[in-house]
Formats: structure tokens, C-alpha cells, sequence
């Protein structure tokens, strides 16, 4: 199982002609997107650097398992009068959630693709995938903040619910969020920017993969209570993550473009 990870696009002007490289090169079973794909903006860039890579290959279906391939090889061949090979064995499945830079009109337009991952929980085989969007509180009024306290409430619910379904199911628990809890993969200048709320669910729930992206500066990799939390750093830059699970163990390896 191998996880694609990218952040902080920023609207970066043909980006996705990069990821579509990626994604060709690295093969992998999830594209995981952790927000702040605009850059306040224009909404139409997400309609922009999905369609690129889309065609044929998204199959996520929001709150149910991903359908097996050999089951979707099954259904074009009915359909069509043979497998579609490329949509099958090159399509990769998605999840996006907004960033603070990311304006309202973001969220509709990944749910209208049918990858938006904000506030809610998906299941795979294997998955159990939380989303958060947005960030705490910045000094510069970016679109999507929001107050700890006051979403606390939502977001321990999604925890909870996430973790019972991790357990009963027996699937790994994997969070997706634009910010990062505090202390961890988010420092700048010296000062640490993450959510203090984010830190106490983790060590209260304990999933195996905390994914966020948001501070720049903070690059990296940290295992902390079983918990591996990883920044890819930003995609504007060239810079993702790829996640492997391998003897029942995840590692992720920060890879560039360039």
C-alpha cells in the first residue's frame, strides 16, 4: 500500500502537469491532499488541476469501501465489451480537504468531484481517513480559520467515531489535516504555530498516520506515541511525501520533484 501525499499547492500555475508525473511514477493507491490548493483563491484552479488527472480514475465513493479492481475490470467488461486497463490499473483514489488559504467556493467544488474529505470519514479496505480543513486562528485573516474551542466538540466526535471504526474493523486509522498539532512538524522562526486541541486528540486517540501541511518551514517526519506525523512540505515547491506500509508498519519517505 502506497500513499501519495501533497500540500500547499498555492495555484501554482501547471502544477498538476507535475503530479501527473507523480502519480505515473509513484503509482500509488492514495492521493491524499492536505489543503490550500488556491491561494484565496480562484476557486475554478480545482476544477483546473483535478481535471487534469482525472479522467476515468477516480472511484471513491464517500462513506463505503473503494471497489476492488479485479471488480471494476468485471463491470467495464460488461459494460464495454472489454477491460479498461488504463482507467483501472493506473486510476488512484483521492481525498482533499480545504487550507486556510482556500476560499468557501473550494469546498463544493471538490464535492462535486467527489474527493472532498472535510469534516468527515472514509472508509477503504483498509482506511478509516479523518479530514479536517482550515487552520486556527493567523495573524493575516486567511479565509479558512477556525477557534479551537469552539470546533472541539465536532472534531472529538469525528475522533471518536474514526477510532471505533479503526477498532471494530480492524483498519488503520489515518488522519488528514491542513494544520498541525502543536509541537510537532510546525515550526517557525524559532516558534511553534500548530493546534493544541489537534496534539491532545492524537494523544488521546492514537492513529497510526497524522498527515498535515500548512507550515512551510516545518518539513518532516516524527514518530511520537505511535503516531507517525509527517509534513511533506509544499507542493508549489516540489515538494511530497510518499507513505508505505510494509511488515505492518508505515514509513514515509520526503521526496522533491526537482
Amino acid at each position: 500500500m502506497k500513499l501519495l501525499v501533497i500540500s500547499d499547492i498555492h495555484a501554482k500555475p501547471n502544477s498538476y502537469y507535475g503530479l501527473k508525473e507523480l502519480l505515473d511514477k509513484e503509482r500509488p493507491s492514495l492521493l491524499l491532499v492536505l489543503g490550500d490548493i488556491t491561494n484565496f483563491g480562484p476557486a475554478e484552479f480545482v476544477d483546473e488541476f483535478f481535471s487534469y488527472i482525472m479522467p476515468g480514475k477516480i472511484m471513491l465513493v464517500k462513506g463505503k469501501d473503494f471497489p476492488s479492481r479485479k471488480d471494476e475490470k468485471r463491470k467495464e467488461t460488461k459494460n464495454n465489451g472489454e477491460a479498461g486497463e488504463k482507467g483501472v490499473e493506473e486510476g488512484v483514489r483521492i481525498v482533499a480537504i480545504r487550507g486556510n488559504c482556500d476560499v468557501p467556493e473550494v469546498k463544493p467544488r471538490l464535492s462535486a468531484l467527489g474527493i472532498d474529505g472535510e469534516l468527515s470519514i472514509h472508509e477503504t479496505q483498509s482506511h478509516v481517513i479523518l479530514g479536517i480543513g482550515g487552520a486556527p486562528a493567523t495573524p493575516f485573516g486567511t479565509p479558512f480559520e477556525y477557534d479551537e474551542e469552539e470546533v472541539r466538540p465536532e472534531i472529538e466526535r469525528l475522533f471518536e467515531k474514526a477510532s471505533g471504526i479503526s477498532v471494530k474493523e480492524r483498519k488503520d486509522f489515518i488522519v488528514l489535516s491542513h494544520a498541525p498539532p502543536y509541537g510537532i512538524n510546525d515550526m517557525v522562526r524559532g516558534l511553534h504555530r500548530g493546534s493544541g486541541m489537534l496534539l491532545e486528540m492524537c494523544e488521546r486517540y492514537r492513529p497510526l498516520l497524522f498527515l498535515s501541511g500548512h507550515i512551510h518551514e516545518a518539513r518532516g517526519v516524527e514518530e511520537q506515541g505511535g503516531t507517525l506525523f509527517v509534513n511533506p512540505g509544499p507542493f508549489k515547491e516540489g515538494y511530497y511525501a510518499v507513505v508505505e506500509k510494509k511488515d505492518k508498519k508505515y514509513t514515509a519517505f520526503l521526496k522533491s520533484i526537482n
